[in-house]
């Protein structure tokens, strides 16, 4: 099971209206990395080092169907799973990914929200697939 962790400035974005979680207008996407987040200081998809670009993977991620709601005062976002099919080659040429990481391309700043570590480096094969496995929610706060 992948760790989850939120990025420390998410919260701030959040609160300055930078990423709109409730909205139907913001574009949400998951990108797989080779680099350990730092959750205290990374706050743009560019802080990361993606996997290639190629064999199945496109730069930027793919796009997650994304929904929030409130209970109180606790916000739940739910996805669905993301499935990358590695062809012609290794996805992404990588035999380096480890982190997944959720972030808002709607916002100029394409602003990140959370990852999720895979706990070790990971190929995919011509003909396999990776599974970005949201579970139950994407994340919770409150």
């Amino acid at each position: 099971m992948a760790t989850y962790a939120k990025y420390d400035l998410f919260v701030e974005n959040v609160a300055n209206k930078q990423i709109d979680i409730f909205g139907s207008t913001d574009t949400f996407r998951v990108v797989i990395h080779t680099d350990a987040p730092a959750s205290t200081t990374d706050n743009s998809v560019s802080d990361l080092t993606q996997i290639s670009g190629n064999n199945g993977y496109t730069t930027g991620g793919e796009n997650i169907t994304f929904n929030s709601t409130r209970s109180g005062g606790t916000i739940t976002a739910t996805a669905v799973d993301v499935v990358w099919t590695a062809v012609t080659g290794n996805l992404g040429s990588s035999t380096t990914g480890q982190y997944f990481s959720v972030y808002d391309d709607t916002s100029t700043g394409d602003y990140l929200m959370c990852s999720f570590n895979y706990g070790s480096t990971f190929t995919v094969a011509v003909g396999e697939s990776m599974t970005f496995d949201v579970g139950a929610s994407l994340w919770t706060f409150g």
